[in-house]
């Protein structure tokens, strides 16, 4: 498998990976492949916002602190039409997993681990994050805030 340059988000992406190392700076799921991107994940997701739809993070955040009283951790609308990322740490930090809203099916806490949530998605792939559920609970129903603001073409 080689190392693309970019990658175009599209519905079948489950999530996005920090990696560092290797000459590439994300491991990219998808519904059926994984890809070695040389983007770090916040340059694919500001990639694609400024190629979907004009904006970048930063205006898209203020825009959204502006309707609604988020400050961390903010839901990311790539595109309104269907493209909203879940992070699971604040999107500076090298932790933070960018995970597709619109791929999951459910989501439980670790019983081995309390403080991480297991995510499946729906082609039954899990990814087990280091974030509560009680955290990650949160972080989805402001994601499902923002779309019931700005575009309900997802659901």
């Amino acid at each position: 498998m080689g190392i693309l340059e970019t990658y175009i988000i599209s519905p079948k992406t489950l999530y996005l990976v920090n990696h560092f190392t290797d000459g590439y700076g994300t491991i990219v799921y998808e519904f059926d492949n994984v890809y070695k991107v040389k983007q770090t994940p916040l340059q694919i997701i500001e990639f694609n916002m400024i190629r979907l739809g004009g904006s970048n993070l930063l205006g898209r955040n203020l825009a959204i602190r502006k309707s609604v009283d988020y400050h961390q951790k903010v839901p990311i609308i790539v595109d309104q039409r269907g493209l909203y990322f879940i992070p699971t740490r604040s999107v500076q930090s090298p932790e933070c997993m960018m995970v597709n809203f619109n791929q999951i099916l459910t989501f439980h806490q670790n019983q081995e681990n309390l403080s991480q949530t297991i995510i499946t998605f729906k082609n039954g792939e899990k990814l087990t994050i280091n974030l509560s559920k009680r955290a990650f609970s949160q972080q989805y129903l402001r994601t499902l805030h923002l779309i019931s603001l700005y575009g309900r073409d997802c659901i």
